[in-house]
């Protein structure tokens, strides 16, 4: 962004002649109206992001779904503090972001100040975030209990409960899946395979051979690269805003310091 230069020239009022003076008045008009502008759309964005988290944070409270998953799997019992953090990280959000837009529309330097410290500090959060998951994160142990909570299932399933046997054929089928481990788990469990473990073929009857454990986890990869991008993306967006906003206010002050 280019900055203004005016020559001033001052006339000295004791006859000592006059001589002329450089003044920096700062960003050019256009370039301090297109970064103003950046800064409002981007917390739009950031505004919807939060409208979003909102949205998925009320799915994940009434979604039958998700109800019928958590009941049957315990380790997804948690879910309602998930669905809870959701909620409140997108009414966060949301109110980040209508304050940014306020701050950027209006220029008043008590808004600007109090989006860039609620900002840095969901920028912060995320940074530590992102630390935290990826040092825990291990697909291996994720297999191992989700492989643990089918066989579980299906043992709760071998009572003849309608509703675990529905659910259960269901979930193998959507995933492609037979078993925790594989097939071999209703083999052990003196079980014949249900009818989600079973996928037509040339007019010939087969059977999935991947486990249910490994097909969870090679989900999550396929999808973690998408997830990180997007995260990327968020957490560049959110850097800029901070910046494009941290730049304005510093000239909000400059320019209340500087007489005219």
């Amino acid at each position: 962004m280019h900055a203004v230069v005016r020559h001033v020239r001052r006339e000295f009022a004791d006859g000592g002649g006059s001589h002329e003076v450089t003044v920096d008045t700062g960003p050019t008009e256009m370039g301090y109206r297109w970064l103003r502008y950046t800064l409002f759309a981007t917390n739009v964005i950031v505004w919807l992001l939060g409208l979003a988290l909102l949205v998925i944070g009320c799915l994940l409270v009434v979604d039958k779904d998700v109800k019928e998953v958590t009941q049957n799997f315990d380790i997804f019992d948690n879910y309602r503090v998930a669905a809870v953090f959701t909620l409140v990280l997108g009414i966060c959000l949301f109110c980040v972001g209508f304050l940014g837009c306020c701050g950027a529309l209006f220029l008043n330097w008590f808004l600007l100040l109090a989006y860039i410290m609620s900002m840095a500090v969901f920028v912060v959060l995320e940074f530590t975030v992102m630390g935290l998951v990826w040092k825990h994160a291990n697909v291996h142990e994720l297999e191992e209990q989700v492989s643990e909570a089918f066989r579980k299932l299906i043992l709760k399933s071998r009572n003849g409960v309608y509703v675990v046997e529905r659910f259960l054929d269901r979930l193998q089928q959507d995933l492609e899946c037979c078993g925790g481990r594989g097939p071999d788990d209703y083999t052990l469990l003196e079980m014949d395979r249900t009818a989600g473990c079973f996928y037509y073929a040339s007019s010939e009857v087969l059977a999935y051979s991947k486990g249910c454990g490994e097909a969870v986890s090679d989900f999550l990869m396929r999808k973690s690269l998408a997830i990180g991008l997007v995260c990327l993306f968020i957490l560049l967006l959110e850097l800029f805003a901070v910046g494009s906003a941290v730049y304005l206010y510093l000239d909000k002050r400059k320019k209340k310091a500087t007489p005219v």
